[in-house]
């Protein structure tokens, strides 16, 4: 059985080989009570060049990496794979590799104009944008954004990832929380394999 450890080395495998550790997590915001919904893609962080189709999550999480690197943040971060957990703290963080599931997910395509419908709901003074493939074939299945009324940055994303194919079936849900830390949570399953299951838990630490 491989140990945890090596899962601190980095935070991103590529999909076809994520046998234990494309990370993600999954937090879907619900939203309970009235609520106000508009259609559309309506986003906040929208660029007024009109550069990308939907929220630039690559350039949202660019920022997050320069502002963590500049204020020497450093992690508290939980590896969990098959129910065996290891924590360690880290002070000298390479937060490229860190957020790599996150940009790794960004919708901005041209060639996937269109492949994914936007809804917008407002309510308790927050703005949420949901984004959701309308193509099966696409692996990144659902963004969520979270804003606070006035902010152009989101409080908190939420991702959906899936991959299935004939030599194996992934599933990945990350949560990324502005200022306070990350979650992330895999699962695959290979053909002619046991089942893998692996789980990030990272806290953001003030230096």
């Amino acid at each position: 059985m491989q140990k945890p450890t090596r899962f601190y080395r980095a935070t991103h495998i590529p999909a076809a080989v994520i046998a234990f550790a494309l990370f993600c997590t999954a937090l879907p915001a619900g939203i309970y009570g009235c609520r106000q919904q508009t259609s559309g893609n309506s986003v906040p962080n929208e660029q007024a060049s009109g550069t990308t189709i939907y929220f630039n999550l690559n350039r949202f999480f660019n920022q997050e990496i320069t502002r963590l690197e500049n204020s020497k943040t450093g992690l508290q971060k939980t590896a969990t794979l098959n129910q065996k957990a290891e924590t360690k703290i880290l002070k000298d963080v390479n937060w490229r590799k860190e957020l790599a599931a996150f940009t790794a997910s960004d919708i901005n395509k041209p060639a996937w104009k269109g492949k994914y419908a936007a809804d917008t709901t407002r309510q308790n003074g927050f703005t949420t944008v949901t984004y959701t493939a309308t193509d099966i074939a696409l692996r990144t299945r659902l963004v969520q954004l979270n804003f606070k009324d006035g902010s152009n940055n989101p409080v908190s994303v939420v991702i959906t990832n899936q991959t299935n194919n004939f030599v194996y079936q992934t599933n990945e849900n990350l949560h990324y929380q502005t200022g306070g830390g990350y979650n992330i949570k895999a699962s695959q399953k290979v053909i002619l394999m046991q089942p893998e299951n692996f789980a990030i838990a990272a806290t953001f630490v003030k230096p």
